[in-house]
């Protein structure tokens, strides 16, 4: 979080954190490089003056971490084109940002094969949100 509060603080963004504690078995460097990449896209994508919630959670099933914001949100089109795994062009973010695309593909690719799961809902004008999912195994 150190990486992005000077980030957020500049686009007047406000970032929430709800984070429980639990242990899943992953590459520490492949979580971290996930994690970055989704909350600079929730950053980017966020108008200034918005909201990021940051959020861990476990239940019986699952562990979750959660990156939800209010920021420009994705039409169902690129949704699918991420969902579907094909190349998506780079937009600029709220304030003339550049990416270069990949960064959510690669994110799926990385989660999926540590054995989770990358859900992504979005709504344009409404913001998206992200979720990490890993199956409780015992």
């Amino acid at each position: 979080m150190e990486l992005f509060n000077e980030i957020a603080k500049q686009k007047e963004i406000f970032i929430k954190k709800e984070i429980e504690e639990f242990h899943i078995e992953i590459n520490e460097q492949i979580l971290k490089t996930v994690l970055r990449n989704l909350i600079s896209n929730a950053i980017k994508y966020t108008k200034r003056g918005g909201e990021i919630f940051i959020k861990s959670e476990s239940d019986r099933k699952f562990y979750r971490i959660k990156i939800k914001d209010n920021g420009i949100g994705m039409s169902r089109d690129r949704l699918n084109e991420i969902k579907n795994k094909k190349v998506v062009t780079s937009l600029y973010g709220t304030e003339k940002e550049a990416g270069s695309g990949f960064g959510l593909l690669m994110c799926r690719d990385f989660i999926e094969n540590s054995g989770g799961e990358l859900k992504i809902y979005s709504e344009k004008e409404k913001g998206t949100e992200v979720i990490i999912e890993f199956k409780i195994t015992e």
